[in-house]
């Protein structure tokens, strides 16, 4: 199991897409890029959870969309199973989230099924860390702030979100005092 962290915009759902995908084409014979060597098991299927599709007219929200996703995905497990979770446990409230995320690796994790999961929520961090058959791996921005799309096995990183925000046009003042929330480990 591997639990991918890091900045927003910094390469974790493409890392995510990029083993579907190579995974999808090693299943039907195609190329897959990847270096000399490189070797994917035969899967006995490829399930993704990610981008949950709420609803307003039919009462379905962000995270009920998501835990509806992540309950077919698990009644879909079966051994040798390649399992890509995007952002889970997203939608709700962070320690609410956090519990039940780490739940579900638990539960994949006691399957042995092959998962790839990213994440922004410290708990899950730390679940990788000290959990055996579990490693936390990171993505990095380049000094442009660009992702590097580089993937470093055995450290986690930091989401960088105030840094973003600023990026993306947030007044500074709010930053500012965000970062001093952040700081004072107010809420």
């Amino acid at each position: 199991m591997l639990v991918i962290s890091g900045p927003n915009g910094g390469g974790k759902t493409a890392a995510m897409k990029t083993l579907g995908i190579a995974a999808a084409l090693s299943q039907c014979g195609g190329f897959v890029p990847a270096a000399p060597g490189g070797k994917l098991p035969v899967f006995t299927r490829l399930i993704a959870v990610a981008a949950p599709r709420s609803s307003v007219t039919a009462g379905v929200s962000q995270f009920q969309a998501h835990a509806r996703d992540l309950a077919l995905a698990l009644a879909a497990v079966r051994p040798g199973a390649l399992v890509l979770l995007d952002e889970v446990g997203n939608g709700t409230d962070p320690g609410e989230a956090a519990a039940l995320a780490q739940a579900v690796l638990e539960h994949l994790l006691a399957r042995e099924v092959l998962t790839l999961s990213t994440t922004h929520l410290a708990q899950l961090k730390g679940f990788a860390t000290r959990t055996e058959g579990v490693v936390n791996a990171s993505v990095q921005l380049d000094g442009r702030g660009a992702p590097t799309f580089v993937i470093t096995v055995g450290r986690a990183g930091r989401s960088f979100a105030l840094e973003a925000a600023r990026a993306a046009g947030l007044p500074a003042a709010l930053c500012d005092r965000a970062e001093r929330l952040h700081t004072d480990g107010a809420s």
